[in-house]
């Protein structure tokens, strides 16, 4: 009942790690916390926090020595008002597989971007998100 007043339902489905996937705004998500994640953003967005927000927006590949040895398809790809862009992983269950492909991305992304925000979330620690402080 209280989701459904904040526009966010329920769904049936879950995953493999028993998270419930919820539909916020018309668009599905994979959990009931990436769907408060959003519905944080959006507020932030209507708040004139943040420029925008794009959910799951692609998948990277990780590449070592040339060779693809995973994709990564990370939750959120936040613009900050001063143009930044900010992704961010919502994580409420970190498993090993995980950590593994966090590592990845975070060694060859941020080297590739190093003009790009990388942030976990872990969902005993969220709050909204909050506007970035300027330097």
């Amino acid at each position: 009942p209280d989701n459904q007043d904040a526009g966010i339902c329920d769904q049936k489905s879950g995953n493999k790690y028993h998270a419930q996937s919820q539909i916020y705004g018309g668009r599905s998500y994979r959990s009931k916390f990436e769907a408060a994640y959003a519905k944080g953003l959006d507020i932030a967005q209507k708040a004139g926090e943040i420029q925008s927000w794009e959910y799951e927006k692609e998948s990277i590949d990780l590449k070592v020595y040339g060779q693809t040895v995973a994709h990564y398809r990370p939750d959120f790809w936040v613009t900050h008002n001063d143009d930044s862009l900010e992704i961010v992983e919502t994580k409420g269950f970190r498993t090993p597989e995980w950590q593994v492909k966090w590592a990845l991305f975070e060694a060859i992304y941020s080297k590739e971007h190093p003009e790009i925000t990388l942030t976990v979330i872990k969902q005993t620690s969220w709050g909204p998100p909050k506007p970035r402080r300027k330097n």
